[in-house]
């Protein structure tokens, strides 16, 4: 999804697959449209949000307003996030968050100095792993030479710490809409009943809270992570991996997967067990992805929308409250002997190794 493109209630994941089987297709139209007028309505109200907070000069201000900017509409000339960043960056040349912000959201196609931004997030955190990252991804794009990439990922395999940030951007937008009036339109009975079509266990329409947490997810889910880099210089296909290589793929993998996101663990993990396969940390890495993939295959049966639990998964970290939620519900750790329906993550949590490329 593009970062200026909203989610928009009419389009969330529906509530089952037959989510609209009661409906004729004029009524569902007419609710779309309906479900629509509401988001316009609501982004109108987000964009004068925008231009309070822009009247503002304290950091926090400053950076929710530069991540509200390709959301709000307006006219051709409007300064650009990463504009808006780099201004920041001038206001606060020493704040963390905003080198961090201005470096992941710097573009080199609109004229913005990536290799500068990035230094300075290093300057400013030398020991977080997440400045080496993009350091590592850059080099990578930049088609740098092998030694080059091994030098840079024995100096992420340094880090003492990883802050990638996450949930902290969803934090910011919720938090500056969530206090929002709620449009009329988000109240007519079209609504109520478009959303309760997408969310079954919605008592009633939508509330401003409901609204600021998906948008503010959709926005959170435009920052993708770059993994590509790590990927490759981790897992090459054509030859074996040198003793140095594997010392500092272990300890930067290692890092990912005790992060409390989960993509960060489904990355790591997977590799640790490929890594530590014939160690004696070997059964300890594949125990540990077991209930990871039973983390999302029993997370993923639920499609009932509750605004307070999305809201404490990307504030607190979506793996510790994921668990938390089954602990409450006796169901972690994963059942003994459950395994995945997915072929590559059953061979792994089995073998160690993913399935043989029927290819070869």
């Amino acid at each position: 999804m593009p970062k200026s493109e909203a989610m928009p209630p009419h389009r969330a994941p529906s509530h089952g697959s037959d989510a609209r089987a009661n409906h004729s297709p004029a009524e569902i139209a007419r609710m779309e449209a309906a479900m629509k007028q509401c988001e316009t309505d609501m982004a109108a109200q987000r964009r004068r949000q925008w231009e309070a907070l822009g009247a503002r000069d304290d950091v926090e201000s400053r950076l929710t307003h530069a991540l509200m900017a390709s959301t709000v509409g307006g006219a051709s000339n409007q300064p650009s996030t990463a504009q808006l960043l780099e201004a920041a960056a001038v206001a606060a040349p020493d704040d963390a968050d905003v080198a961090w912000y201005r470096a992941a959201h710097c573009p080199k196609d609109a004229g913005c100095d990536r290799d500068r931004a990035i230094a300075r997030v290093l300057e400013l955190e030398p020991g977080n792993l997440d400045g080496w990252l993009m350091a590592l991804g850059e080099a990578a794009r930049s088609q740098h030479d092998d030694a080059t990439l091994q030098a840079l990922l024995e100096r992420a395999a340094e880090a003492s710490y990883y802050d990638a940030r996450d949930g902290e951007t969803f934090a910011r937008l919720y938090q500056a809409t969530r206090d929002l009036p709620l449009p009329g339109s988000c109240k007519t009975p079209l609504v109520v009943r478009g959303w309760r079509q997408l969310f079954g266990n919605a008592p009633s329409g939508p509330g401003a809270a409901d609204m600021a947490a998906i948008w503010a997810m959709a926005m959170q889910a435009a920052e993708i992570k770059a993994y590509s880099p790590i990927g490759k210089l981790c897992r090459p296909k054509d030859a074996p991996l040198s003793r140095e290589r594997i010392a500092a793929c272990r300890s930067v993998l290692a890092m990912l997967a005790s992060n409390a996101s989960l993509i960060d663990q489904a990355v790591g993990m997977s590799a640790m067990v490929e890594l530590s396969a014939g160690t004696p940390e070997a059964s300890a890495w594949r125990e540990r992805y077991r209930n990871l993939q039973w983390l999302q295959a029993a997370h993923a049966s639920n499609r009932q929308f509750d605004v307070e639990s999305l809201v404490r998964r990307m504030i607190e970290g979506e793996v510790p409250a994921m668990q938390a939620e089954l602990e409450a519900h006796g169901r972690w750790p994963a059942p003994a002997g459950w395994l995945p329906d997915n072929e590559r993550a059953r061979s792994l949590i089995q073998t160690g190794r993913p399935p043989p490329d029927p290819r070869r």
